[in-house]
């Protein structure tokens, strides 16, 4: 709702700064007016019987008025079609046409107002020379023309540059939406279908399952939609995860979970630690207890130090298409540029990967 009261309020802002430039401009003449020694000038003031403070304002005014054909001339209907549409034969001739209304606009400055009200003729009596007048018109205010050029240049490439890095986040939020979205579906099925069999059988851990499952589904609804969350609840959340595992495993779980240093105070992207942990359910032995599978965090300060190894199964091996790692490998991209450090190690019978990031402050 407040979108277009910004938006007016920046057009109003926008119109006030050409006004105040423009007021400093002619003031700035008027005052140089009073340094110029000329015979004719005081004559003409004399004439006129106006003040030569009036006469002065008078006089730059005028001829500001030509100024501004100059500038605004080509920076609305020259510059648009240079610079934004590429349209180079149609700003030709806009320019041509901004330079015509321009000697006009001259024209009717010098000959119907400083000759009759001012007494000042700008060529002292000279027969006009229309070839003359033309180039001494263009010579005189083409520094407003490629100064209204440049401003449009400057205002458009700020104006697209801010566009483009808007379009570029909408971009990446939408990726990592996402990205986000394709977390966890073949889990929640999973534990679903564990769940329904505990309750199936009427066991007494189908409440606490059931809580735990309302409580990750919580995170990822709520905590999920944030841009970052405390270290310890997305371990929170891993830990559930683990526990409901454990419980379709019937008892039959090896994994050493391990978290070493301070996590209260710090903060990291929602969702981005659970695909190691899915990965090592949907790839790895879990059920050897010779060879646990391992999850270790440590941090120190705002360095977050990950590591995972397991056994990698082989006969009843998941072939389907995974998207679990490189899900976290283009998050860790978008979120933590040059901020991170992502490897991974996957031999024959062991797989193991190790991440390490900054985290956010």
């Amino acid at each position: 709702m407040l979108l277009p009261y910004f938006r007016q309020m920046k057009k109003w802002v926008t119109i006030t700064l050409h006004f105040v430039v423009w007021t400093l401009l002619l003031l700035s003449n008027v005052r140089d007016f009073y340094e110029i020694h000329s015979e004719y000038f005081d004559k003409s003031i004399i004439a006129s019987g106006l003040s030569k403070g009036w006469y002065a304002f008078l006089f730059n005014l005028a001829y500001m008025m030509d100024f501004l054909v100059a500038f605004y001339g080509t920076y609305l209907y020259v510059g648009p079609f240079l610079f934004l549409k590429k349209k180079y034969l149609r700003a030709v001739i806009n320019l041509f046409l901004v330079l015509a209304v321009m000697v006009v606009t001259r024209y009717a400055i010098e000959f119907h107002f400083l000759i009759p009200y001012l007494k000042y003729d700008n060529y002292f009596g000279n027969p006009f020379q229309p070839t003359y007048y033309i180039e001494n018109c263009i010579g005189y205010t083409y520094r407003y023309c490629l100064f209204g050029l440049l401003v449009y240049f400057l205002v458009t490439s700020n104006r697209l540059e801010k566009e483009k890095r808007e379009t570029e986040k909408e971009k990446i939020q939408a990726e990592l939406s996402f990205l986000k979205s394709q977390i966890n579906p073949h889990f929640l099925f999973n534990t679903i279908n564990d769940i329904y069999a505990l309750a199936y059988k009427k066991d007494d851990k189908t409440p606490y399952a059931l809580l735990k499952l309302a409580s990750m589904l919580r995170y990822m609804l709520k905590e999920g939609a944030l841009e970052s969350v405390l270290v310890k609840s997305e371990l929170s959340y891993l830990r559930d995860y683990i526990e409901l595992q454990e419980i379709g495993s019937k008892g039959k779980l090896y994994l050493q979970f391990t978290v070493i240093g301070d996590t209260t105070n710090q903060y990291i992207a929602p969702l981005l630690l659970i695909p190691f942990v899915e990965n090592i359910f949907k790839h790895g032995i879990v059920n050897d207890p010779d060879y646990p599978a391992t999850f270790k965090i440590e941090i120190e300060q705002s360095l977050l130090k990950l590591h995972c190894r397991n056994q990698i199964k082989q006969k009843e091996k998941d072939y389907t298409s995974g998207i679990g790692l490189s899900n976290v490998q283009r998050r860790l991209e978008l979120l933590y540029p040059n901020k991170h450090s992502f490897k991974v190690n996957n031999h024959a019978n062991t797989f193991s990967c190790f991440l390490q990031m900054q985290l956010n402050a």
